[in-house]
């Protein structure tokens, strides 16, 4: 018998608990701990409490849990976890700790492990991809053509491991081959390469919680839990993870951690998880559940804790070859983990698990199941292949062996029918002196390397013919997220590889009925009229010749009280003098559809519109109407033939003269901006009777030192703007030209006209502000030649105030500036810009020079 080989890679720190006496375990003075923090079952929103609390105590928010526990990951000064102990929403805080996959090195050979447990006959036949969903929660799967990888996700921590920061990403890749060895091992597709897993080509989902180096941190991990339990409950059917598989673990105490997992189990998945490698009970040397020396979550009695086996030849005996660990063929792995019992006060032996499994009897108590472990051929990194030992390896054996039992059989719904799984697949498995294939040896007398012959069972892939896979169901009518209201048919389709039952409608958990005859398709009708409106949840749940059922689920709206609709006419449409043929429109809603909208005038009507994809409208010929005033009205009609009238609009029609428009008023300002100017232009269009034009299109063009065109639309009061921005200070004055306005009516450009005089109403001049002001261009010439007379020596003094002030003075003079008032100098800084220049030079900066002064200086 080979030496004992102890493979664990554990390196793990001690937790901390945060309990009703306060802080117990090693703390750190002036540091920050990253910490899992647990709040009230009854908790509605984990990340507003988070926010609030780790706000308060200066840390940093990471991970947010809502299914598996309610909660959040944080990491926090000591003195602010302490203070936590007095928050009443929270259940207790613990210490985030480091935790590792249980894996040896990784070498290539070839496999034998799915052989070793009769896998080999799920391959007779035509290859068949297993309809189960299967969580790898480890260090990522990567793209491989022998694995089905339909999705997942990645949380990871980022930065110091006491000041972090957590990340949740779809970089779901494998850095490290670890995951997606035990993927593989699990269920690499029977497609004629590479290798073939225990439940062939089954829906792999990646959950990546470990880094390139197998480690990751416990509130990656229960984020990882979180999101596979959420699954079950977001209203997608197709992603229900029904098998997890958890290679990996640690020392440890954690209470989040098992939470966590119990209510992920409760939603009705099987966590199959490796026993560690480190050759130790996973209770620990004191054999109590709930203490530091647990191996974690293999210690805890809701997961199958799967322990590992040498098989080198694919066969019972012990006839295989010695593996490359240097263990014989068919030989407990001895650095797998175990479960043993110890003596209490009556000298009998009994074990912790005799009355907490919830039911489950083992041979190996707190270890469900024996699988291949060692020397284990699979898929790799990069495409890759390769051999890896350890629990790790073991486990994913009996992933796959549940997802098949899962599609004979149908998956589970609670706890309950996960601890019956369980069950089965410890009572299916061969016993370790079974002469069918189990570790049966030729010397009768042989006693398996396993403290204390507490030996687990070895893990069976029953032989069965093709697997009976369940129905699938969706339900056709009504549509999700729709209104409903009074008699309703539900309707669905369902399908099964061999034929369909029944199936059963249920309305918010109470049975609405159940059709058994598929000739006329499955079908409920639901009298809703004695019922209150709001959200309702049908499920459907179609049954199988073998039992087996599928529900899916949709919600819809119950509106049973007929709002009246609402309705209203387009105002523009009717504003101003009408002729000719017109459009009249309305915007018209109601919570159960709006069937049709008629439109009418004087109490006349002129259509009705059934038809609302381009909208709710009617022609109106206003020629066959005597010229004056009529009120126009909309009504709009629902699907429950209630009704509800616009307010009516008072319209005026005049077909006699041809209405016309024209500009009644064109004025124009100017501003400085920086060293530029702004020309605006304001229009006034009105019809012949002076009523303001609305929706008129005002075009015109610019002249006189500039360029272009401007177009404007007019407001409900006739007035539009046009505007011409970046007009050079060397530019005086600029010239807007209407040149047409379009709309309803007839441009009468001969009707323009300008009630204050700045313009003919078809053309106004706009003056630079500069220009505008009392200090004119002129002034501004006369400032020029005051420079020009200047001595060059005069402007080479830099910093001489007194020269500048002289300068001032004869500016002043020269500009025959007004009694009473003064050109002061600028800052100092454009003083001396000023003063520094030449008389030569100071032409090319003669327009930028007199903007600033006579903008900024004059007083």
């Amino acid at each position: 018998m080979s030496s004992r080989r102890f493979l664990s890679v554990e390196n793990l720190e001690q937790r901390i608990v945060l309990d009703a006496f306060g802080l117990v375990g090693p703390a750190l003075p002036n540091s920050w701990q990253a910490v899992i923090v647990e709040l009230n079952d009854n908790t509605s929103d984990a990340r507003l409490i988070g926010n609030d609390v780790v706000g308060r105590g200066g840390g940093q928010l990471g991970h947010i849990y809502n299914h598996a526990i309610k909660g959040f990951s944080a990491q926090m000064p000591v003195a602010a976890i302490q203070a936590l102990q007095n928050n009443p929403l929270i259940k207790r805080v613990e210490l985030d700790i480091q935790m590792q996959a249980f894996a040896d090195s990784l070498t290539q050979v070839l496999p034998t492990g799915v052989d070793r447990i009769n896998g080999d006959q799920q391959l007779e036949g035509d290859p068949i991809a297993i309809d189960v969903n299967i969580a790898i929660i480890d260090s990522g799967i990567d793209t491989h053509d022998d694995l089905n990888v339909v999705g997942g996700t990645h949380f990871y921590t980022t930065g110091n491991w006491r000041k972090s920061v957590t990340v949740q990403d779809d970089n779901y890749d494998d850095d490290n081959g670890h995951g997606s060895h035990v993927a593989g091992i699990a269920a690499a597709r029977d497609n004629g390469i590479g290798v073939v897993g225990v439940a062939p080509g089954a829906r792999l989902w990646s959950v990546k919680v470990l880094d390139e180096n197998l480690n990751g941190s416990l509130s990656s991990i229960i984020a990882g839990i979180d999101w596979v339990t959420s699954t079950r409950t977001d209203g997608d059917p197709t992603n229900d993870i029904e098998v997890a598989n958890m290679s990996l673990g640690g020392l440890g105490a954690s209470t989040a951690y098992h939470n966590a997992i119990k209510s992920s189990v409760n939603a009705g998945i099987v966590y199959v998880v490796a026993a560690g490698n480190s050759y130790r009970d996973i209770l620990g040397q004191d054999f109590q559940f709930g203490t530091s020396d647990d191996t974690i979550p293999a210690v805890y009695p809701e997961v199958a804790t799967i322990s590992a086996f040498a098989d080198t030849d694919g066969k019972a005996g012990n006839a295989g070859p010695v593996s490359s660990l240097g263990y014989a063929d068919d030989t407990f792995a001895d650095f797998s983990n175990y479960s043993n019992s110890t003596r209490d006060s009556n000298d009998k032996l009994v074990s912790w698990y005799d009355d907490n499994n919830h039911g489950i009897l083992s041979p190996g108590l707190g270890i469900d199941l024996m699988m291949p472990g060692v020397d284990i051929y699979s898929t790799y990194k990069d495409g890759g292949y390769a051999v890896g030992s350890g629990t790790s390896a073991a486990a994913p054996h009996a992933a796959g062996l549940a997802a098949l039992y899962i599609a004979q059989n149908g998956r589970a719904h609670n706890a309950e029918e996960v601890y019956t799984i369980r069950q089965a697949l410890i009572v299916g498995g061969k016993g370790w002196r079974d002469p069918d294939e189990g570790l049966y040896f030729p010397d009768p007398n042989y006693i398996p390397d396993s403290p204390d012959n507490h030996t687990e069972n070895l893990g069976w892939v029953a032989d069965q013919g093709p697997i009976d896979h369940a129905p699938t169901v969706e339900i056709t009518s009504p549509v999700e997220g729709t209104s409903i209201a009074e008699n309703v048919e539900v309707t669905a389709t369902a399908t099964d590889d061999n034929s369909v039952t029944q199936v059963e409608f249920v309305i918010n958990g109470i049975s609405l009925g159940t059709d058994t005859v598929e000739s006329d398709g499955w079908s409920m009708m639901w009298d809703t009229t004695g019922l209150s409106d709001g959200v309702y949840e049908i499920t459907a749940i179609a049954t199988d010749t073998a039992g087996q059922t599928t529900s899916s689920k949709i919600s819809v709206m119950l509106d049973n009280v007929d709002d009246v609709p609402t309705v209203a006419l387009d105002s523009d449409g009717l504003a101003g003098v009408l002729s000719g043929t017109i459009t009249v429109t309305a915007d018209a809603w109601d919570d159960r559809g709006v069937d049709k909208v008629e439109f009418f005038v004087g109490g006349e009507s002129i259509g009705v519109d059934t038809n609302a994809t381009d909208g709710w409208s009617a022609e109106w010929d206003t020629t066959q109407y005597v010229d004056g005033y009529y009120a126009v009205t909309a009504i709009a009609t629902d699907s429950g033939q209630r009704t509800a009238t616009s307010i009516p609009i008072e319209a005026e029609v005049n077909n006699a003269v041809a209405p016309t428009m024209h500009v009644a008023d064109l004025d124009g300002s100017s501003v400085l901006v920086r060293n530029r100017w702004t020309a605006t232009s304001e229009i006034l269009i009105q019809d012949a009777q002076g009523k303001p034009v609305v929706r008129a299109t005002v075009t015109g063009s610019w002249s006189d030192g500039v360029t272009g065109t401007s177009e404007a639309v007019t407001d409900a009061d006739g007035i539009c703007t046009v505007v011409k921005t970046r007009i050079s200070t060397r530019t005086p004055m600029v010239r807007f030209n209407v040149t047409n306005v379009s709309g309803l009516l007839k441009y009468a450009a001969s009707d323009n006209v300008d009630p204050d005089g700045d313009s003919n109403g078809t053309s106004i001049v706009i003056a630079s502000p500069l220009s505008a002001s009392r200090y004119s261009v002129g002034s501004a010439q006369a400032l020029a030649s005051v420079f020009e007379d200047t001595d060059d020596r005069e402007f080479d003094n830099r910093g001489d105030e007194r020269e500048i002030k002289q300068v001032t003075k004869r500016v002043q003079a020269k500009a025959q500036v007004p009694q009473g008032r003064q050109m002061q100098p600028q800052t100092r800084e454009s003083s001396d810009r000023v003063v520094e220049s030449t008389a030569q030079e100071f032409e090319s900066l003669l327009d930028d020079t007199v903007l600033e002064l006579l903008a900024k200086g004059w007083k």
